[in-house]
């Protein structure tokens, strides 16, 4: 942007222009600009204040793990697998008998995942108890609807997390909603403007962030890594013991040489550290898809993804397996990249036509190659 290039702008080629076409002036530009905003410490939070989109931060730092060795790559000392808090927090003495223990691990747990931090567990603690006191001043319609946290239906369409892993997105469930809100929040950039997009009123924001601050205690913090690694372009067998089938169709199709090679790599380049749950290949699919046209699954060319790590992919967090995993297969390079990838949210960002978001496939991810 100009004014971005007015402030970070150099003439890296020491030509007497600075020229942001150019590219070595352009790059050196980039790089003073991601420094200024935390590279390396912040690696997300940098990439993110270049371009304040999550889908954006994902792919970049999917694509730089991919450029330096996908899954275990670093640049410059920087590690590019992908890190996330662990949390064990207590609230301040006089809430301790406030938080039930059920809530307590839900705010852990999403807060962790959603990189909110320790200001962010105590919010979504404010949230529920100001929303329904922890499900006890909500009627039983009221959270089968909202939940405890009185999340609004259009936020559960487009932020809904299987926070407690079984499978289903509950709005009852104290691990759905505080995953689902953390998503928010972290899609919106940070804690107040998330509370503000949850409830459109500036009272409101500063009422939870107040109460949050009286519920707060102690917390240990710990990092943690988790990667979907995929190994490079070498082929690797596909390591059966982690290869889980949905049915004996599929047992036939692996090894009758119905599927196409791209799919069969793609299990062993999985399967080589990660079990991998498949629901649909060739002939236990339709041969056409929804929309009427001939499906990749009937000519052997695509695959549906229902599990990574016995993790179901209805945990459609862009940090969980599934995510992680659709991420990474977005970031591939031309020729590896499947040319259709279908998850609950678009894995590779809009600017690339291969991926997509179907509302239809938030419990697997869709792997697919054309002719």
């Amino acid at each position: 942007m100009p004014s971005t290039w007015a402030t970070y702008g150099v003439d890296a080629d020491s030509d007497g222009d600075k020229d942001p076409n150019e590219p070595h002036d352009a790059i050196f530009a980039a790089a003073r600009y991601l420094k200024a905003a935390g590279m390396p410490q912040d690696p997300e939070g940098a990439v993110f204040a270049y371009n304040h989109a999550d889908w954006y931060v994902a792919e970049v730092m999917a694509r730089a793990a991919c450029f330096s060795g996908i899954g275990n790559g670093a640049v410059g000392g920087l590690s590019l697998i992908p890190t996330r808090q662990e949390l064990v927090c207590a609230p301040a003495k006089d809430m301790e008998a406030t938080i039930p223990d059920q809530y307590m691990k839900a705010f852990q747990d999403a807060a962790g995942r959603y990189e909110l931090g320790q200001s962010g567990l105590w919010a979504l603690a404010a949230v529920a108890r100001v929303e329904s006191n922890f499900g006890k001043g909500m009627s039983a319609k009221d959270l089968a609807s909202r939940g405890p946290l009185g999340i609004t239906e259009d936020n559960w369409k487009q932020y809904a997390v299987d926070g407690d892993g079984d499978g289903k997105v509950k709005h009852s469930s104290p691990a759905d909603s505080a995953a689902t809100l953390a998503r928010m929040i972290w899609a919106a950039g940070d804690l107040p403007a998330g509370l503000f997009q949850h409830n459109h009123a500036e009272w409101y924001v500063e009422a939870v962030l107040a109460d949050a601050e009286a519920m707060r205690g102690t917390c240990q913090v710990k990092t943690v890594a988790y990667s979907v690694a995929l190994p490079g372009p070498t082929n690797a067998p596909i390591n059966w013991q982690n290869v889980e089938l949905s049915n004996q169709l599929e047992m036939v199709d692996l090894p009758s040489g119905a599927i196409d090679a791209r799919i069969i790599n793609l299990n062993g380049a999985i399967s080589q550290q990660h079990t991998i749950t498949i629901s649909a290949l060739r002939s236990d699919h339709s041969k056409y898809t929804s929309s009427g046209n001939v499906s990749n699954h009937y000519y052997g060319r695509a695959m549906d993804i229902a599990a990574i790590d016995g993790v179901p992919c209805t945990n459609v967090s862009p940090d969980g397996p599934c995510g992680t995993l659709a991420r990474q297969l977005g970031a591939l390079p031309p020729g590896q990249e499947p040319t259709e990838l279908i998850y609950c949210w678009d894995p590779d960002g809009p600017a690339n036509p291969n991926g997509f978001a179907q509302a239809d496939h938030c419990d697997r991810v869709h792997v697919g190659f054309d002719s």
